[in-house]
């Protein structure tokens, strides 16, 4: 078994230091969709080294 950790990517609300809740709906930023791009490209590859 594996544990990760993982933080949320770049958000607008991140970059202009406010506040957010999880019933915010904050857009990503063109970073935050790379970082989340290259995110779920990292997973699946780290899934399919393990089985």
């Amino acid at each position: 078994m594996h544990i990760v950790f993982i933080r949320h990517t770049e958000s607008e609300k991140n970059v202009n230091n406010q506040f957010s809740s999880y019933k915010d709906k904050e857009p990503l930023t063109e970073i935050g969709m790379s970082q989340s791009e290259n995110l779920g490209n990292d997973l699946l590859e780290f899934k399919e080294r393990k089985t």
